[in-house]
């Protein structure tokens, strides 16, 4: 089930599935929706193919070819094992986080797992919270300082989400907490996007070179232009991310 949202805010749902040699992973919220299927021979990743159902720019579901790089890779419970075999800068943000979420699946032998993010707007005056259930568990709940920091609880308190976190998380927390926090992370991240998605729509056509993902290295913005109109609110229907997934995640479709 959804987070339980205290306010209104990003809603972000990441669902897993997997069986024999196969896992499938679909991610919906406000500005994105991908699916993303890996197959292994239960040591390696042997084969993967995403799709980009709805993105910001035109470019972003091409980008999903480049997780080839991580072909042949062995399995491993740690999702930041795919950062050490390809530069994230150059992959699509959120379809190389679900490869890895995919080879970690693959690696427990996970059947399902399903994470709900929910992460608020900054109001003025008040705490913001960034939320995370793992199979409707409220797995973490972070007070946020400022845009990118963790205020509270232990041991995120004082704990800078930009560089180093990943390193941190992979030498400090088990492979299930490192994960959690990652996947959380990654909400917060987004969240800000929420307050800027229709100027972006009016004022930037193509994507900015921010260099924090393929599409928007200097190469490729250019060329990746903007699609107005594709983030959505789920405020008050969180219920509804991925369920167009349905079928896809079951294999019946």
């Amino acid at each position: 089930m959804p987070v339980a949202a205290r306010g209104r805010g990003l809603n972000r749902v990441i669902r897993i599935v997997g069986g024999p040699g196969r896992i499938r992973v679909a991610l919906e919220d406000d500005f994105h929706h991908f699916r993303l299927d890996l197959r292994h021979d239960g040591a390696h990743v042997t084969a993967i193919a995403t799709e980009g159902l709805r993105t910001p720019y035109t470019l972003c579901a091409v980008a999903g070819h480049r997780l080839d790089e991580i072909r042949g890779m062995a399995l491993s419970v740690d999702m930041t094992a795919t950062f050490r075999l390809a530069d994230a800068r150059q992959q699509c943000t959120h379809q190389f986080d679900l490869a890895g979420l995919a080879v970690a699946a693959a690696a427990r032998g996970t059947s399902a797992r399903r994470y709900d993010i929910f992460v608020e707007d900054e109001a003025p005056g008040a705490d913001r919270h960034a939320i995370l259930s793992r199979d409707g568990v409220v797995a973490l709940d972070w007070t946020l300082d400022g845009d990118y920091a963790v205020a509270a609880p232990a041991p995120y308190a004082g704990r800078a989400l930009g560089s180093g976190f990943t390193a941190w998380v992979a030498e400090t927390l088990s492979p299930e907490e490192a994960e959690a926090a990652l996947v959380l992370r990654r909400g917060v991240f987004i969240a800000g996007g929420r307050a800027i998605a229709a100027q972006i729509d009016d004022t930037l056509p193509f994507a900015p070179v921010t260099r924090g993902c393929w599409v928007q290295q200097p190469t490729q913005a250019s060329r990746a232009a903007r699609i107005s109109g594709s983030t959505l609110d789920f405020g008050g229907r969180a219920v509804l991310l991925t369920r167009d997934d349905d079928a896809w995640l079951s294999g019946s479709a």
